[in-house]
């Protein structure tokens, strides 16, 4: 009986706290995400589950994809030093070419260099109007 007797004082009581703390709930959230019904609330973290999940797989399938990557990188790797080691060589043969050229033009050789060109078009050219003599043979 007692416990009979001291419900309504606590029903009181309890309401009394819901009614305060609704109060204190009701203007702290600034989110309209935060004061959704339980059911809209369920369906958007079902959502959101869901757009996580898709991440997750895309995730696994790009780690899934490292390893033939490297390989193919290394792969490559190994295909481009010999290349980077001609280039090396070729653009030292190059420079050391500009360079001599550039002290035989200093030196007047220059005309010498002009003058092979002319005689070499020409001789081609001689060639290919006159036929070359071991083609009539």
């Amino acid at each position: 009986m007692d416990t009979i007797k001291s419900l309504p004082p606590t029903i009181a009581q309890l309401e009394e706290e819901v009614a305060s703390l609704m109060h204190l709930n009701s203007g702290t959230s600034s989110s309209p995400h935060m004061n959704l019904p339980l059911g809209e609330t369920l369906s958007q973290l079902t959502a959101v589950e869901a757009e996580l999940l898709q991440y997750q797989r895309r995730i696994d399938n790009a780690n899934r994809s490292i390893p033939s990557k490297q390989r193919k990188l290394e792969a490559l790797d190994r295909e481009l030093k010999p290349l980077e080691q001609n280039k090396q060589g070729v653009v030292a043969f190059a420079e050391e070419a500009v360079k001599k050229r550039d002290e035989d033009r200093q030196r007047g050789l220059a005309d010498r260099e002009n003058s092979g060109r002319w005689y070499r078009s020409a001789q081609e050219a001689l060639i290919a109007l006159v036929g070359d003599e071991d083609d009539k043979k």
